[in-house]
């Protein structure tokens, strides 16, 4: 067997290779005749985006009426704004409005969402919270001792009793305020068997309207 001594240019490293004797011939790899046996794996699609209980347009709205309803409840809903709304200047249909109902109305007001509550004997509070590009949820419990909003999971608001529920209208406020977007996971339901006040603010992930 001989070696052949390589010489690279200044500044590079010294080289030596192995030389094959011309005498020698390279073995052929052998090749493998077996079959080559192949599984079908199953990828499972991505999960399917929650449906919407509501979809409103920006030109049409959905009241539910509530002539049953008793005077402490809970109200349930999350909302997704469609982008580009009216949500600074007050006019005849400026700032959209989500939701109108006789206890709480909700605006939007720059980025975020505009709560206004009103009690039984007209205490209003104003509420700010929530991001109007996000989906958010809101949770409202009125008990016998006073009321409270959750917005996505912290207490947001404590105070008096709101006014009975008697509709919830979705898509449209006062006048001609609009609101294009979706609502999900509306509940609303009579005050669960062991939930109060206290109760809620302490674990808001109680509150849970019972399945039907």
């Amino acid at each position: 067997m001989t070696f052949r001594r390589l010489l690279m240019s200044a500044g590079t490293a010294v080289i030596l290779a192995a030389c094959t004797p011309a005498s020698e011939t390279p073995a052929t790899p052998e090749t493998d005749t077996a079959s080559v046996e192949t599984e079908t794996v199953d990828i499972p699609a991505p999960p399917a985006e929650p449906a919407a209980d509501l979809e409103l347009d920006g030109a049409s709205a959905e009241r539910i009426e509530h002539s049953n309803q008793p005077a402490f409840y809970v109200l349930s809903f999350s909302l997704e704004s469609a982008p580009g709304q009216p949500a600074t200047e007050y006019s005849d249909t400026s700032p959209a409005m989500p939701l109108l109902s006789p206890g709480l109305a909700i605006y939007l007001e720059g980025d975020s969402y505009k709560l206004v509550t009103k009690g039984m004997n007209d205490e209003r509070a104003d509420v700010l919270g929530g991001s109007v590009g996000e989906h958010t949820r809101f949770d409202v419990v009125n008990t016998g001792q006073g009321a409270a909003i959750f917005i996505d999971g912290t207490t947001a608001w404590t105070g008096e009793r709101l006014r009975q529920l008697d509709y919830t209208q979705f898509g449209q406020g006062f006048r001609q305020r609009f609101w294009a977007g979706k609502v999900y996971d509306l509940n609303i339901c009579g005050l669960p068997d062991g939930l109060t006040l206290a109760s809620a603010t302490a674990d808001p992930a109680s509150i849970q309207c019972p399945e039907s």
